[in-house]
Parts: C-alpha cells; sequence; structure tokens
C-alpha cells in the first residue's frame, strides 16, 4: 500500500495494534465521507445506477489489479482458475480496468461533477484500503522490515 495514506496510518505512532487502530479509524471516516458523496453522486444522477455499474466496479478492477501484481512480483503460484499464466490473467484484466476508465472519462460529466466523483473515488479507497487490517499489517512490517535494511 504505497499511497498518500501512508503516512496517515504512522501518523499517531505505537506498536502494530495501534496502527491498525487508527487506520481502522481512518477508514470509518472514509465510509462516512464516501456515504455523503454518494447521496450526492446518486441525486445527481437520479439514482445509484452510475456509482454501482461504473464507479464500484471501477474500484474493484484496482484492487484485483494490486493483488494480481503483487501476486506475480512475488511469484505466486498460478491457479488452474487463471487459465494459462498470471501475465496474461493481468494483461486481460489491464484492459478490462481500462474499459471503465475509458467509459467514465467518456461520460459526459460536468466540472463540478467530475470532482464530485473523484472525491468518491479518493474516500471509498481510502476506506477499502485502510479498513483492511491485514493489508495494513502487511504494510506496516513491509515497511519496518524496509527500514531495517536501510540503515
Amino acid at each position: 500500500m504505497n499511497s498518500p495514506w501512508f503516512a496517515e496510518i504512522f501518523e499517531k505512532g505505537g506498536d502494530l495494534s495501534d496502527v491498525v487502530h487508527h487506520a481502522q479509524g481512518l477508514a470509518r471516516a472514509a465510509f462516512q465521507e464516501s456515504d455523503a458523496l454518494g447521496a450526492v453522486l446518486d441525486k445527481h444522477f437520479g439514482c445509484s445506477a452510475f456509482r454501482q455499474n461504473l464507479l464500484e466496479p471501477l474500484l474493484r478492477k484496482e484492487r484485483e489489479l494490486e493483488a494480481l501484481r503483487e501476486r506475480e512480483l512475488r511469484g505466486g503460484p498460478v491457479r488452474t482458475s487463471d487459465g494459462s499464466n498470471l501475465g496474461s490473467l493481468l494483461t486481460r484484466r489491464q484492459a478490462e480496468y481500462q474499459g471503465i476508465v475509458d467509459e467514465l472519462q467518456a461520460a459526459d460529466l460536468a466540472a463540478q461533477q467530475k470532482l464530485e466523483v473523484d472525491a468518491y473515488l479518493d474516500a471509498r479507497r481510502r476506506q477499502l484500503y485502510l479498513g483492511d487490517a491485514d493489508r495494513v499489517r502487511n504494510t506496516v512490517r513491509e515497511f519496518l522490515a524496509e527500514a531495517a535494511i536501510a540503515i
């Protein structure tokens, strides 16, 4: 999780459980923000279809791609459901993701709506990434391991 929120989870310091607790607090705040922004978007678009059919799939694909990239970097095993190899699966998923991005960019959004969409996506990403305790723990461990190597 090399993200702009990375520094936020270390902000208060403490041991691993304190950092995870702080990250989850940030995730709860992000949930409240994304919930409010989602209501604004639903009002602008007349229903939740825009959010549910475009923005949420975009977020799912981002997480899927990140997981596949991490598996590939770590030399993860190829599952039967992956098809012939992890690289080709990653290429297919990237194309699917790009299709969603292209669809979002083609949407006729006013400047204010674009800002609201970006804010919603940012809040949902913070919620998803910081609310995952295992991800936060792994991030802290990786950070500490890299810091120890650098010293």
